[in-house]
């Protein structure tokens, strides 16, 4: 699995190259489309349909048509506002991977105060359904892998600690809502900490994603591993550099 980081490490570093040749005018364009992406793919596992016509009227502030309209169009502006918090947080190095930090991102993500705090049942974990923790091992278990985040993982690489951050918080399922988004942020930060994209999941992806987590561990890696390749490849189409795969 290490050559396969070697050579993520290759593919993103000839992405960032093309995005530093290209114009001022490209590079903003591509910082949108990276901004957008990451809100659509990333909404869209979590079963919230959008489109792109959706993500345009968020961004441009109009109000929603209807209550289900506007709804939709503030979870959108929600999570734009959180991504983009985070990253500037996790570039600064001001993350601390603490409870309240987790607590706090899933409660800007539902800013009604419903489902706060730890899971407190047993089940099955919305459309995922993967074996999850019992809630009564929620807390030691989530303690125990903050305290790993707050250690420096030496000699790790940091997309194999990122995707382990996410499996492991997904196996916890820490909240009865959003547990997997919250998992997939803590990635983001972790990655962009270290100067890395966020490990964004394509929805079309989204079926192979759910299964990997009823599998052994290699397979979710080799699948995130994958997803991140295929997003420096578009970032290297947008910077007008087609990467070919080596045959």
């Amino acid at each position: 699995m290490m050559l396969a980081y070697v050579n993520l490490d290759a593919l993103l570093d000839e992405a960032s190259e093309a995005e530093l040749a290209a114009s001022p005018e490209t590079r903003a364009h591509l910082d949108e489309a990276a901004t957008r992406s990451w809100i659509f793919h990333d909404l869209q596992l979590e079963g919230v349909s959008l489109t792109q016509d959706d993500l345009d009227r968020a961004f441009s502030g109009v109000e929603g048509a209807d209550y289900c309209d506007r709804v939709l169009l503030d979870q959108i502006r929600r999570y734009r506002a959180l991504t983009a918090q985070l990253r500037a947080d996790a570039r600064a190095g001001r993350i601390e991977w603490t409870l309240g930090t987790l607590l706090g991102w899933r409660a800007q993500l539902d800013p009604e105060g419903r489902d706060q705090g730890l899971r407190a049942e047993d089940g099955p974990t919305e459309q995922y359904k993967h074996e999850v923790l019992p809630a009564a091992g929620i807390e030691p278990a989530l303690a125990a892998l903050l305290q790993q985040l707050r250690a420096d993982p030496v000699g790790e690489h940091p997309v194999q600690t990122a995707i382990h951050a996410q499996f492991e918080l997904l196996r916890i399922w820490p909240f009865r809502t959003w547990s997997a988004l919250v998992a997939r942020l803590v990635s983001d930060a972790l990655l962009l900490a270290q100067g890395y994209p966020p490990l964004i999941v394509p929805v079309h992806e989204r079926h192979a994603y759910y299964s990997a987590l009823h599998y052994e561990r290699s397979r979710f890696d080799a699948l995130l591993v994958a997803c991140m390749e295929e997003q420096a490849r578009a970032r290297l189409r947008l910077a007008g550099q087609v990467h070919e795969p080596d045959r």
